[in-house]
């Protein structure tokens, strides 16, 4: 019986509290447009004419991913959201050796923003071992690659292209999940 009276004193307490003007200056303002999270599922697939196959997942996780976020978030700015760690699967399914693709997030208003790769984003940290950059990929071969959005949230991305050239890139289009 005793909870009960002590329940209804702290929800008076704190509505006195808040009706007084403590606990709170109203609600947060909203972020940035690129930094509100959207609906999108941040999943991309697309084969290029040449064979080169990719899917990119900016909402991917596993422990390296984790890792990686962890380590990128330190360094973000306030009020930036947190660089998102994507995991990038590279197929080629051609017969001769294929250079290892790039990868550019588009918004829908047509704003690119590079991934980069997280080899890069790390370069200069001593890390216990670091990953060898594949810079090509045998026929038939395949790689996993980490890449880096920084500045938007993933959800806010509506292509990926895979860029396989200084002129030739191809759209990695969104999927469901």
């Amino acid at each position: 019986m005793r909870r009960r009276p002590a329940a209804a004193a702290a929800a008076v307490a704190a509505a006195l509290a808040l009706a007084a003007g403590c606990g709170g200056g109203g609600a947060p303002a909203p972020p940035p447009p690129d930094q509100q999270e959207e609906a999108g599922s941040g999943y991309f697939v697309g084969t290029a004419p040449g064979g080169l196959g990719a899917t990119v997942d900016l909402l991917g996780t596993d422990p390296a991913a984790r890792a990686l976020g962890a380590a990128l978030a330190v360094e973000t700015a306030p009020g930036e959201p947190s660089p998102s760690v994507g995991i990038a699967s590279v197929v080629n399914d051609s017969s001769r050796l294929a250079a290892m693709p790039g990868f550019v997030a588009v918004l829908a208003s047509g704003r690119r923003i590079p991934l980069e790769p997280a080899a890069a984003a790390l370069r200069g940290r001593r890390l216990q071992r670091d990953p060898p950059a594949r810079s090509a990929l045998p026929a038939g071969g395949s790689a996993v690659e980490y890449v880096v959005l920084r500045g938007v949230v993933p959800g806010r991305v509506a292509e990926v292209r895979m860029t396989t050239g200084p002129e030739t890139s191809t759209r990695l289009a969104p999927r469901p999940r």
